[in-house]
């Protein structure tokens, strides 16, 4: 239970108006604990202090077994918190393991509170550290300038008249054995922010959501996002740098929308994320949005993609690099999880939610970077699934004991929890409720963990055929396990490395072969590069797991390990080895290989082309060759025996094929470092 069974009553029931998750770090295992906290919902939206709660800290430990178990009392001694909408893990007093801060906020009832840090005492186990801050964080973000770990916090936007200013729009950073704790310039509105080198140079520029102007008198007419220079302190709010309109504000079908926050046809910006998501070596912003609506249930929400222009200001790419996330859902999650699974160097973003009312509009979500800042819908669907299997799983262990629930009521947030080999697993968070005492005054909210080790891997799961018609002036690519189109419209200035991951991928070039250099370096792996006869759009790619060039005037096969070996030695033993020249055969055979065609029945089709319909004629072809000599009636006795006994001349070719006489008579070694061309069909 996340507060105290004693501080229930009629307004605290204990349960959470957010329920939060982040992950920590075991040791160098590659292993993670699972924390969870949230903020008290006591009371309503009231800045009576009688009615506030702490609520607790809970902290789960993986128990190498595929589960977890409560570690709590192992590593805290006091579990107890003034209430969060932000946990953030990072390593801020440099002794080699991660410490978890807590930034204050409370809603129900507003109330200013001191924040709480957990800092790992060099025993394995953390000492509770109280700041010497009061605030209604709204937002607390963490960011690293020049590595140092820096936490923006927002302070919630509330008249004095409520609960005061406290601390304002804090930075906090860990110096001297201590949180120093920096308020910055209060801006009105203002529910977000984020801290970050956006700049053309490096120059820190801060940028905040929720920034109110335009009072008509009753209400604003604007709530954008802004960014403004920073100087090491404080920002400049006299000289903002842009003026941003949050995405659901620009879509003519929301203009209208009876927004609570704000206002009509305003967008509430929750949370803005520093992240580089086109790895172009400048960093962008996510904006998570609602048009939250106490009026209409079926408000819009959105994850919105600001890129970069290298020079501090941003691009909307939302309608153009996220396209698959639907707007018809709940708000996103407050404190998702951005991390690196598959040591690509691509964060993969996690967002889990527990949403009320709403199943079909469930807020889950394990969304895939492929480099470019396109974002794709890994997990999203499949939690209807997986919420009816956890929510079936605790009525069956615990309705005897009076709890109950139902995910058309409450739908599970699901906590991803990556493993070191790069599967994701889930635990999911479902709230239900029982009577807490025999009278039957008391209800009470409590969560059950459940734990749902899928073993979802997007290098092997996520099959979508991904198409990158756009790299923009990405240095870092890679896709997974889909059949994959690579373009270098925008491809950067700087040496670029993309991985196709499996599946048959091609890049894609707008010019004539004859203005690259193109050679295997090592196993899947090609270096493409613009020659001095090609003036503009210098181009320097590593491909790996990349099985396709195409060029305006030639394709080229990459893969003689794979398809593209099997063609070449198929061609050379059935038609001779002079017949791998003859691009339109090679773009035949890899047609039908990457179509899902066997080996054997390959052969078999290629025998049928060249005529060879007895055994005599299969071996006597198949010979000559491969071997370069006409076979002896003692040279073919024993393969026509094999033919005579069942064995298909498919299978035959492909025993001949795989010779080393045929394998050296086609250069394999050779063309694993060129290439073969083809002819598509």
């Amino acid at each position: 239970m996340p507060v105290d069974g004693s501080t229930l009553n009629k307004n605290n029931t204990g349960g959470l108006l957010q329920n939060l998750s982040a992950l920590l770090p075991i040791g160098k295992t590659g292993e993670y604990g699972i924390i969870l906290s949230g903020n008290g919902a006591s009371g309503g939206f009231t800045n009576d202090p009688r009615n506030f709660v702490q609520v607790k800290i809970a902290i789960l430990l993986p128990d190498h077994l595929g589960g977890y178990q409560m570690g709590t009392e192992q590593l805290i001694s006091d579990p107890y918190i003034n209430g969060t909408q932000s946990i953030l893990v990072t390593d801020f007093n440099a002794d080699g393991t991660p410490d978890i801060f807590m930034s204050a906020e409370n809603e129900m009832p507003f109330i200013l509170k001191p924040s709480i840090a957990y800092m790992s005492d060099g025993s394995g186990k953390y000492k509770k550290v109280t700041l010497a801050d009061s605030v209604i964080n709204h937002s607390a973000m963490l960011v690293f300038i020049d590595g140092k770990p820096t936490v923006v916090a927002t302070a919630y936007p509330l008249d004095d008249t409520i609960a005061g200013r406290g601390t304002t729009n804090a930075i906090y950073t860990f110096e001297n054995g201590a949180f120093k704790i920096q308020s910055t310039q209060y801006i009105n509105g203002v529910a977000s922010g984020t801290l970050g080198r956006f700049g053309a140079n490096g120059e820190l520029e801060m940028i905040r959501g929720d920034v109110v102007s335009g009072w008509n008198g009753k209400s604003w007419t604007a709530m954008n996002i802004v960014v403004y220079p920073f100087d090491g302190k404080d920002v400049n709010v006299s000289k903002p740098i842009q003026t941003i309109v949050p995405y659901l504000s620009t879509l003519p079908e929301y203009k209208d929308f009876p927004a609570n926050i704000g206002g009509k046809g305003l967008t509430h910006t929750f949370q803005l994320w520093a992240i580089e998501l086109n790895n172009d070596g400048h960093l962008d912003v996510l904006a998570g949005e609602t048009m939250w609506s106490s009026a209409n249930t079926n408000f819009p929400s959105a994850l919105q993609v600001l890129i970069n222009n290298g020079d501090g200001t941003f691009k909307d790419e939302t309608a153009r690099l996220n396209s698959t996330m639907s707007l018809n859902v709940e708000q996103i999650d407050y404190n998702p999880t951005f991390l690196d699974i598959d040591n690509s160097g691509i964060q993969t973003l996690f967002f889990g939610s527990q949403n009320f009312y709403a199943t079909q509009r469930q807020s889950n979500y394990l969304i895939l970077n492929d480099g470019s800042g396109q974002l794709h819908v890994g997990l999203h669907d499949e939690f209807q699934d997986l919420a009816k299997q956890a929510t079936s799983f605790v009525n069956s262990q615990y309705q005897q004991q009076g709890f109950s629930t139902n995910p058309d009521v409450f739908f599970p947030k699901f906590i991803a929890v990556p493993q070191p080999n790069g599967d994701v697993n889930y635990v999911a968070i479902v709230n239900a409720g029982h009577w807490y005492d025999t009278a039957k005054t008391l209800w009470q909210d409590q969560n059950f963990l459940v734990n749902m080790p899928i073993a979802f891997n997007p290098t092997t799961d996520f099959k979508k055929n991904i198409v990158m018609s756009d790299r923009n002036h990405s240095t870092l690519m890679r896709t997974w396990a889909g059949n994959d189109s690579f373009y270098a419209n925008n491809a950067s200035t700087s040496s670029a490395h993309i991985d196709g991951g499996l599946g048959i991928d091609k890049s894609i070039y707008s010019s004539s072969i004859k203005n690259f250099a193109i050679k295997g370096t090592s196993a899947n792996t090609f270096e493409v590069k613009t020659n001095s006869t090609l003036t503009s759009s210098k181009i320097s790619d590593t491909l790996v797991n990349v099985e396709r060039l195409v060029f305006t005037d030639s394709s080229l096969a990459l893969d003689l390990a794979g398809n593209a070996g099997i063609a070449v030695k198929l061609i050379a033993a059935v038609f001779g080895k002079d017949a791998i020249a003859n691009k339109n055969f090679v773009g035949i055979g890899l047609d039908l290989l990457d179509k899902g065609m066997s080996y054997d029945n390959l052969g078999t089709l290629a025998l049928g082309a060249a005529g060879a319909t007895t055994s005599d004629a299969i071996v006597s072809l198949l010979w000559r060759n491969v071997v370069g000599s006409v076979a002896s009636a003692a040279d073919k006795a024993p393969f026509i025996q094999l033919l005579d006994a069942g064995m298909s001349g498919g299978e035959l070719v492909h025993l001949a094929a795989d010779t080393v006489f045929n394998t050296n008579q086609v250069n394999l070694v050779g063309l694993a470092v060129t290439g073969i061309e083809y002819t598509p069909l």
